[in-house]
C-alpha cells in the first residue's frame, strides 16, 4: 500500500516537472528572440547591452534627480509661500471680519443715532412750532395791552392837562387869612397844653387840604402838625402859648369848591369845650 502510494506520488512530480521545463524553455525563446531583435546574440553584447544602458540611463537618472530636487525645493518653496499666503489670507479675513463687525456696529450706532436725532428733530420742530404759537399768543396780547396802556396814558395826560388847569385856577384863587395871637378874637382859640397849645382858626371857607400852608412868622410849620375840619383848622403848637404872642399865624389855602357842607360861623370855648357853632371840637384840659 505505501509503495503505491509513493509510485502515486513520483509519477506526480515528473509530471510537473516536465511541465515547468517546457514554461521555462518557451520564455527563453521568446527571451533570445527579442534580444536578437535589438542585435544581442551572445552573453557578452548582453552585457555590453547592459553597460551601455546603464552608462544612459544614469546620466538621465542623476538629471531627473536633480530635476526632482529642484522640483522638490520649489515644491517646499511653494509651500512655505503658500503658508505664508494663508496666513496672510488668514490675517486679511480677521481683519475684513474685524472691520465688517465694526461697520456694523458702527451702521447699528448710526441708526440709532439716527433715530434719536429724527425724534429730536420733531420734538423740536414741535417745541418750537408751540412757542412760535405762543409768542404770537402773547404778542398779541402784548400789543393789546400796549393799546391799552397807550389809551390810558393818553386819557391820564388829558386828565393831568384838565388837572393842570384846575390847579393853575385853583391857586389863582388861593386866599391868605391872618390870625392874631397876642389877643382872643372870635376867629382863634388857643387851648394851653402839657407840653404846649393846640390852636383852632376858624376860615371863611373849607380848604382843601393839599393846599394848605401854615406859617408862623417867617417858618412853614410841618403839615403833620395841622388839620382840617370843615372850615376849622385845629393847630399843636410844642412850645409854651405864650411865644405864639410874637407874630400872627398865617394860612394859605384854596376853598374847596365841591364842599357840600355849610361852614361854621361861630368858634367858642363853652362848659370847658371848644365848641364850632353846636359841634364840639375838643375837651379842654383843667388848669393846674
Amino acid at each position: 500500500m505505501a509503495l503505491e502510494v509513493s509510485d502515486a506520488i513520483l509519477t506526480r512530480l515528473l509530471l510537473w516537472a516536465k511541465a515547468y521545463a517546457l514554461a521555462v524553455g518557451g520564455v527563453l525563446t521568446v527571451l533570445a528572440l527579442i534580444l536578437g531583435f535589438f542585435g544581442v546574440t551572445t552573453y557578452r553584447d548582453f552585457r555590453r547591452t547592459i553597460g551601455d544602458a546603464q552608462n544612459t540611463i544614469q546620466p538621465m537618472l542623476a538629471r531627473a534627480k536633480d530635476d526632482a530636487g529642484r522640483a522638490q525645493q520649489g515644491a517646499d518653496e511653494a509651500n512655505r509661500e503658500s503658508g505664508a499666503a494663508i496666513q496672510t489670507i488668514e490675517t486679511e479675513r480677521k481683519k475684513i471680519e474685524r472691520e465688517v463687525k465694526l461697520a456694523s456696529d458702527t451702521s447699528s450706532q448710526v441708526q440709532s443715532l439716527s433715530r434719536e436725532v429724527s425724534e429730536l428733530q420733531k420734538r423740536t420742530t414741535t417745541g418750537i412750532t408751540k412757542a412760535n404759537l405762543q409768542i404770537e399768543t402773547d404778542l398779541n396780547d402784548l400789543k393789546k395791552k400796549v393799546g391799552a396802556a397807550t389809551d390810558d396814558i393818553a386819557e391820564q395826560q388829558r386828565k393831568l392837562a384838565s388837572t393842570d388847569e384846575l390847579v393853575k385856577t385853583l391857586f389863582s384863587k388861593g386866599i391868605t387869612e391872618y390870625f392874631q395871637t397876642s389877643s382872643p378874637t372870635p376867629s382863634i382859640v388857643i387851648v394851653p397844653r402839657q407840653n404846649g397849645a393846640t390852636v383852632f382858626m376858624l376860615l371863611r371857607s373849607a380848604p382843601i387840604y393839599q393846599t394848605i400852608e401854615l406859617k408862623f412868622y417867617i417858618s412853614s410849620q410841618p403839615r403833620a402838625s395841622y388839620s382840617p375840619i370843615n372850615n376849622v383848622l385845629y393847630f399843636n403848637w410844642g412850645d409854651p402859648p405864650d411865644n405864639l404872642k410874637g407874630h400872627p399865624l398865617e394860612v394859605t389855602y384854596v376853598p374847596d369848591p365841591t364842599s357840600k357842607v355849610s361852614p361854621f360861623k361861630t368858634l367858642y370855648i363853652k362848659n370847658g369845650a371848644v365848641f364850632a357853632d353846636e359841634t364840639k371840637l375838643m375837651d379842654v384840659p383843667p388848669p393846674k
